[in-house]
């Protein structure tokens, strides 16, 4: 028996609905009849070819809205500067302004870094040991992931990493210490930012002065000061090795607490000196004679030390008063703020009064 014609439209396809369904049904049936008639060409590869191309898009898609958000170059081209110490100053013998205090958590000098500095020694030291295509990539090196990923599959566990400097600039900057898959992946897009927004001397002094390098310090100048007592532009090649061997694991490392762990990974930064050629092999052991004699053999420090011990602090009970009367918005930025305090004590009288009361 044949179908009544009132029956006939409702055994055609879904996607071509009878003409009283609705609009909304209409318009969303037949587009998505156009896409899959898309994917109907005949042709079993090109089918093939247009399905796996979709399906990489949509992960693409996916994985951009895991790792990116619309506020990332916000961040990074708005960004505002540094956590700074906070200082305290009295009045000088003849009116001028004397530092006398300093609050921190951690300590930090920033340095601004241009391009000779950039091309300075501590410079090179970093660069050979944690990217030496630093001055040529884009933020990602393929290269060094894959060189990377080969090192640890032949070593059978992770022995080599491949996060540039500019990924562990965007990370110390932008993002969180914790380890994860995400945190990698926004690692790169953040890269990718910075190195829209800055340029490499920028981008390096940024990792500069955000590297934490062990007993409370936080960038190569804090460290400088505290294990050399010197500017971290006069540091000689070992000293600038001992810096950049603080990168990966600053307790373990650190001179102070491990003396032989810490000739070890000198001994792979001029390593990585001597491979990149930024150094020769007779310079590099003469560097690393005089570091040995004139440091190691004489390091004679506690392995508890640290920088907070070494904030200038000239007269303790102004530093107290101080922050005892300060308003309260003040007294929440005083560690990271940067803010500059001046007071009307005499510096010499505050020293008098001390050296007469203070046994």
């Amino acid at each position: 028996m044949k179908d009544s014609p009132k029956i006939d439209p409702y055994r055609q396809s879904v996607f071509t609905p009878p003409g009283k369904t609705g609009i909304f049904s209409r318009v969303i049936f037949h587009y998505w009849n156009d896409k899959i008639l898309f994917f109907n060409s005949g042709d079993d590869r090109k089918d093939l070819l247009k399905a796996a191309i979709l399906l990489f898009g949509l992960f693409f898609v996916f994985t951009l809205m895991l790792v990116a958000s619309p506020a990332d170059p916000f961040v990074v081209f708005l960004d505002k500067g540094y956590e700074r110490p906070s200082i305290v100053y009295s009045v000088g013998e003849i009116g001028e302004d004397v530092a006398i205090s300093e609050y921190y958590n951690f300590s930090r000098r920033v340095i601004h870094l241009d391009q000779k500095k950039a091309e300075s020694k501590i410079a090179k030291c970093f660069v050979a040991t944690e990217d030496n295509n630093f001055f040529t990539h884009f933020g990602i090196d393929i290269r060094g992931i894959l060189r990377a990923a080969f090192v640890n599959v032949i070593a059978g566990k992770v022995k080599e990493g491949a996060s540039t400097i500019t990924q562990q600039a965007a990370r110390l900057r932008f993002l969180s210490r914790k380890r994860s898959m995400l945190r990698k992946a926004r690692e790169a897009f953040y890269a990718l930012w910075m190195e829209l927004r800055f340029s490499k001397p920028e981008i390096l002094e940024i990792y500069f002065n955000e590297v934490p390098l062990g007993h409370g310090t936080i960038g190569v100048e804090a460290a400088s000061q505290f294990y050399f007592d010197k500017n971290v532009f006069d540091l000689n090649w070992g000293e600038a090795a001992v810096i950049a061997s603080l990168t990966t694991r600053p307790r373990d490392f650190s001179p102070l607490r491990d003396v032989n762990e810490s000739r070890m990974k000198v001994r792979v930064v001029f390593k990585r000196l001597i491979e990149n050629g930024m150094i020769d092999i007779r310079e590099a052991t003469l560097s690393y004679r005089n570091l040995e004699e004139d440091y190691y053999s004489v390091l004679n420090r506690s392995p508890n030390e640290s920088a907070f011990g070494q904030r200038l602090n000239l007269h303790p009970y102004v530093s107290a008063y101080v922050r005892s009367v300060l308003p309260g918005k003040f007294k929440r930025k005083l560690e990271t703020g940067g803010l500059h305090i001046f007071t009307t004590i005499q510096e010499a009288h505050q020293r008098a009064a001390e050296e007469t009361f203070i046994p």
